[in-house]
């Protein structure tokens, strides 16, 4: 490790006097704790069962631009087609964003052509997350006459943003870096703990130095193209997205917050998951329940909906 970054890494936390993680503490954070890692075994086996077979066309140590991930997410669309009908209104279509979206209402998936290029493994991850989350629970009611249940329930994003980040951990064992990220980064924006929040250069220059400081901790060489791809990605997912309300510099902050939802819904899907297996409900069945109908499956309202639809979890 840089030992002058590491330095400037830990004058700087000292000075947040937060949580910051350093390198020692790295290898320890952002996983699951081993007595709920049983616990989520059966859940994750049944998930990678009957998802994984259609990310494995992808290499998990080839670097995906805008265009290979483009044609990565035709490849698994094209084979979701053949094994189930509903997937057929389904297209793929690139846009002038930076980013990997889904739109339930168009029943598109939009790649964005200033994307950052991510390593296979992610790039596997990122697409289980827009497919068998945000646009299967749209399929999955799509015989329904109910709009609300296939485009969204009134404050469901939180959880299906969290159900969606836990299913990439599922995929590749490692909790989404991006979910501290953003938790840092509007900790910093808005201020919290310090006499003001930061301008768009100062929070990119943080979350930069911890970033190589954390990468070069794992013996990732800075001239990686996975290397300098995480670094771009902060600034296009991370950074630009909260402060793109304004210019991002002082007197035009307009910070945009609502991406802090990632981190909590992660952790409110996580916990849901874990009550309902502790509980004794079945790990297949739960993974249909949790992936019909666009909802916040720890809101009694958005449970009775479902309900109504006949769609319960039940134990047996």
């Amino acid at each position: 490790v840089d030992s002058e970054k590491l330095t400037k890494l830990r004058v700087w936390h000292g000075q947040l006097q937060s949580d910051v993680q350093t390198p020692e503490e790295h290898e320890t954070t952002g996983s699951i704790d081993i007595d709920s890692a049983e616990i989520f075994e059966s859940f994750s086996n049944v998930f990678i069962e009957k998802y994984g077979v259609y990310v494995q066309h992808l290499d998990s140590s080839m670097m995906y631009g805008p265009q290979e991930l483009f044609s990565a997410a035709n490849v698994m669309l094209s084979r979701l087609k053949e094994d189930d009908p509903r997937w057929e209104e389904w297209h793929i279509e690139m846009d002038g964003s930076s980013g990997l979206s889904v739109s339930a209402n168009d029943k598109k998936i939009y790649v964005g052509v200033n994307r950052s290029p991510s390593i296979g493994s992610e790039t596997a991850a990122s697409l289980t997350h827009e497919l068998f989350i945000h646009a299967l629970r749209n399929v999955n009611v799509s015989h329904l006459d109910d709009e609300e249940l296939s485009l969204g329930m009134q404050g469901y994003g939180g959880f299906e943003e969290g159900l969606g980040q836990f299913c990439e951990f599922l995929m590749t064992g490692k909790t989404p870096s991006k979910i501290a990220n953003r938790v840092l980064a509007a900790g910093l924006a808005e201020g919290i703990g310090l006499e003001k929040g930061y301008d768009k250069n100062r929070t990119l220059e943080f979350l930069t130095l911890r970033a190589e400081v954390m990468m070069q901790a794992e013996g990732i060489d800075p001239e990686d193209e996975y290397y300098k791809a995480k670094i771009s990605e902060l600034k296009t997912l991370i950074v630009n997205r909260f402060y793109r309300g304004g210019t991002g510099l002082e007197g035009g902050r307009a910070v945009f917050t609502k991406d802090i939802m990632y981190a909590q819904g992660y952790e409110t899907a996580k916990t849901y998951l874990r009550t309902k297996l502790e509980e004794g409900y079945d790990p297949a069945e739960m993974l249909e329940y949790v992936t019909t109908g666009k909802t916040d499956l720890t809101n009694p309202e958005h449970v009775e909906r479902l309900a109504k639809h006949g769609i319960v979890l039940q134990k047996h």
